[in-house]
């Protein structure tokens, strides 16, 4: 009450102090009660109850409505928004205070006070980064609102930046959100509603771009625009003003821009355009921008070329810590895949050759020439291929790396332009890559450039080149400079993922040689990321080795992870027991233990299993113990770690170890997805190979099951990777134990599914639907709950796979079996979903033979049951009608039903 009191107060009790010699300006003080109050508002409520929060809300509106300073003011707003995330938006009406969004709309935005209007436009964004659920369809007015006080040019400059950053807030936490357009949000609904408002504003700011200071930022406000488009273009004489009002103003900030931030925001809004484009398929409102932009391709093109080259800073920022023993202060970037149920290691970081920092000119660029190529290479290529062909061989190396990463972020688009020349320039990458006086730079760019045109390496008339490649790029593994290591270590791993796709032999003595080198570079010269991809690349090696040579391969890793062990836990005692000031744990045997894994599920040695094992165990143990969640990476890798050795145990060996060992289950508390879903994954294997002797005390089946869909049912709306990992777990313990529950968790998965998930969200949608399918497949009777539209449509978008083959595997089954019961629900499912479910079916074409492992039969077997059942085979018949007859005839001679 007293800091209330005294946040409000204008001037201490009994005179003003600031005339004493040497005092303290009263505003300080002020501030101060402010900042203490919103740190204690929540401990307040709990100790004192609600009339202490009453009296803290009511102080921060006084001082919102007053407005004597702008500090305060925003010190008010953070209190207001701090309380509403504490108690609730609806609580300032229940508790007779005001209600907060009238009193900012219709109050404090009127105010004729400066400050006011801001404190107003303070609150409002606070509250959309904190509480934007609670606003849900308010966010229309708000954005409305706010997007006519931009466009007042009679309010000053501050005003107008403001509003424009409240209004522009809501859509850039949309583009976060995983969107489903048959059931948006309220917030969603209300952005949606309110883009037309937005979209004007940006137009007419952009009109006078050249005349405000925040032109960055309208440039990147309009670039989120491009996913609203339905909502407010409707190809009418202001739709193509807006198109070439955007189009003009983003090209003038790229040949004329006022700083380098401009610049980049303007190269973002053509490369997200022509993204956009892309996968609409060129469909809709996007092509009249589309085509603008393209119109402008003479001009925008040698402007990107001139902004790909290095600058002196970004190179000297290079060399400074290239030398190998610089060890990287960042963690390495990875997530658990979804394309398995018992989780892989998959690398996120950018293969795009730049380690340049997120956002700069450089990068967006060479991200802007790459997609303008893929949506219009027609109209793309004579002009890149001049600016390729004026700068290949320059006499400045720096000229020579900016026509690599031209030529790299180019080749794909303007492939059939390049075709004729690649013999001659993967000759060319070759003698970059094996010159060791060339700048690191250079050489790195130019093995980036060799991952790009991976595609054609492999094909009849590349194929020739790739073991001479390889050799040479496998020779400067071992470089001193870490730029180089990356550059190899990352186009060794994407050639020979891709050689190993389409099983190219590569010469034994390459295989051995590099090999070789790899056992000297885990020794002394790889650390971090760099040697996170080397462990990545030694696994593709160990995959092509026979087995007789394991136990050479492995021997060196085993070595050096003693050595990696002991550094491992001085930095972990440094960092969590003696809280050493930026002490940093060395996880470099966390990266080797992958490789160690692969090796032990080949040659299993029940000493080192357990050994390994019982270490990362401890380690947990400890973390949890002393509750050490700040280093989100080293969590993660220890209960990754863990989880991959307990997959190689036999279920025995697993059982015997667990009986052996005084634990308890291990509470990880952590807001971090990927922590979650690892968690998830340990729990699946656990259960997997152990099962229900893997827990203790209260921890059941039953308690796991309950865990997860409760986990189901609050926290996986915007997270897809969580979702996946959940329907993993949630389908093993649906299988080991088939009680009703069981329903109840397909009918939670089943609400959770979309088909119109896209990119990294649809990998995730795709092995929830797996999920779901072997679980059909196991009780035939659940095959009546699943969404077998939904699951059928997002199996027909993947591309043909061993995962698409056991998943289509399982849904044919499951359905065939289903329909042998005669039950009701089950055909009146199936009747609905017959368009979709053959849709599927054609998405294999002539592949699904090619497998061996039962697809081609399955499909088969699915089929005949279609048609031959009284009460499906029209309504089959009536979609295999309407498909060409040739394609027709051809695909029913296939699996033998002509």
């Amino acid at each position: 009450m007293v800091l209330a009191t005294l946040f409000n107060s204008s001037a201490p009790v009994g005179g003003s102090i600031a005339a004493q010699p040497g005092a303290v300006d009263w505003l300080h003080y002020r501030r101060l009660a402010g900042i203490t109050l919103k740190n204690n508002v929540e401990r307040a409520k709990t100790l004192l109850g609600e009339a202490a929060v009453i009296a803290v809300a009511q102080s921060s509106i006084q001082e919102l409505r007053l407005a004597t300073h702008a500090s305060l003011v925003s010190i008010a707003a953070q209190i207001a928004v701090k309380i509403t995330s504490i108690v609730g938006l609806s609580w300032w009406d229940t508790a007779s205070i005001c209600n907060l969004p009238s009193f900012l709309l219709s109050e404090l935005l009127a105010a004729p006070s400066e400050t006011a209007v801001l404190g107003g436009l303070y609150c409002l964004q606070y509250l959309l980064e904190d509480v934007p659920k609670q606003l849900g369809a308010a966010s229309e007015v708000i954005v409305q609102q706010v997007a006519q006080m931009v466009m007042d040019e009679n309010r000053p400059e501050t005003i107008r930046r403001a509003a424009f950053r409240v209004a522009s807030h809501p859509y850039e936490l949309g583009s976060l959100l995983d969107w489903n357009v048959e059931a948006l949000s309220p917030m969603q609904q209300g952005l949606c509603n309110a883009s037309r408002s937005f979209a004007r504003c940006c137009t007419s700011l952009l009109a006078a771009s050249q005349h405000i200071t925040f032109a960055s930022l309208v440039l990147r406000s309009a670039t989120l625009m491009f996913d609203y488009l339905e909502y407010f273009f409707d190809n009418d004489a202001e739709s193509m003003h807006l198109a070439a009002t955007w189009v003009g103003a983003a090209l003038q900030h790229i040949l004329h821009p006022a700083n380098p931030d401009v610049a980049t925001a303007a190269a973002d809004f053509f490369a997200y355009l022509f993204e956009v484009y892309e996968r609409t398929g060129g469909e809709g409102p996007i092509l009249v921008l589309a085509t603008a932009a393209t119109q402008a391709f003479p001009s925008l093109i040698p402007a990107l070329f001139k902004y790909i080259a290095l600058t002196q800073e970004e190179e000297q920022a290079i060399l400074e810590k290239d030398h190998y023993s610089h060890r990287d202060a960042y963690a390495v970037v990875l997530q658990v895949s979804s394309s398995s149920a018992g989780g892989r290691l998959e690398d996120h970081a950018e293969d795009d050759g730049m380690d340049d920092d997120e956002g700069t000119l450089r990068k967006s660029a060479a991200s802007c020439l790459d997609k303008l190529c893929t949506i219009a290479p027609n109209e793309a290529s004579a002009l890149v291929l001049a600016e390729i062909g004026a700068t290949w061989t320059h006499a400045d190396w720096r000229v020579r790396e900016a026509s690599l990463l031209g030529f790299g972020s180019a080749v794909r688009g303007c492939f059939a332009s390049m075709a004729t020349h690649l013999p001659t320039i993967v000759g060319n990458l070759k003698a970059i890559i094996g010159d060791q006086s060339a700048h690191v730079c250079v050489v790195s760019m130019a093995m980036w450039c060799v991952q790009r045109i991976v595609t054609w390496l492999i094909s009849a008339e590349g194929q020739p080149l790739v073991a001479d490649l390889v050799d040479g790029i496998v020779a400067r593994l071992e470089s001193d400079s870490k730029r180089v290591q990356a550059g190899a270590v990352t186009a060794l791993k994407v050639m020979l993922q891709a050689i190993t796709e389409v099983q190219l032999q590569l010469p034994a003595a390459l295989i051995e040689g590099a090999v070789r080198r790899i056992h000297r570079c885990i020794e002394l010269r790889y650390n971090t990321g760099n040697l996170s991809s080397l462990c990545d690349v030694s696994l593709i090696f160990l995959g092509l080795l026979p087995d007789s040579m394991v136990t050479a391969f492995a021997t060196p890793f085993f070595g050096v992870r003693a050595a990696k062990m002991t550094s491992f836990e001085q930095s972990y005692h440094a960092a969590f027991v003696e809280h050493q000031h930026n002490a940093m744990v060395d996880k470099d045997v966390m990266y080797l233990d992958r490789v160690l894994v692969a090796v032990l599920e080949r040659s299993p040695s029940a000493e080192q299993q357990t050994s390994i094992l019982s270490t990362w165990a401890g380690v947990l143990w400890d973390i949890a113990q002393r509750s050490a969640y700040d280093d989100a990476d080293l969590v993660f890798h220890s209960i990754f770690n863990a989880s991959q050795y307990v997959r190689s145990f036999d279920t025995t060996s697993l059982t015997t170890w667990l009986a052996h060992r005084d634990y308890d289950i291990v509470k990880v508390h952590t807001s971090q997805s990927f922590i979650r879903c690892s968690c998830y994954v340990m729990l699946y294997q656990l259960i997997n190979v152990a099962l229900d002797s893997c827990l203790r005390d209260a921890w059941t089946l039953e308690t796991c099951y309950r865990c997860a869909t409760t986990m189901l049912t609050n926290d996986v709306d915007d997270d897809p990777a969580l979702l996946s990992a959940i329907s993993n777990l949630l389908g093993l313990l649906i299988t080991l134990r088939p009680e009703q529950r069981s329903l109840d968790a397909v009918l939670l998965l089943s609400q959770k599914l979309r088909g119109d998930a896209f990119g990294e969200s649809y990998a995730h949608h795709f092995a929830v639907s797996c999920s779901l399918s072997k679980v059909a497949r196991a009780h035939p009777t659940i095959a009546a709950q699943l969404p077998l539209t939904v699951v059928a449509t997002i199996f027909a978008a993947a591309p043909n796979s061993l995962s698409k083959s056991l998943a289509t595997i399982d849904l044919c089954t499951a359905i065939q079996a289903a329909l042998a019961t005669s039950d009701p629900s089950v055909i009146n499912a199936v009747a609905q979903s017959v368009p979709s479910l053959l849709r599927m079916v054609f998405s294999w074409q002539q592949a699904s033979a090619a497998f061996g492992n039962g697809t081609f039969e399955a499909i088969g077997g699915f089929l005949r049951s279609l048609l031959q059942h009284g009460q499906l085979s029209a309504a089959a018949q009536q979609v295999l009608q309407g498909l060409p007859d040739g394609y027709r005839a051809q695909f029913l001679q296939t699996y033998g039903l002509a």
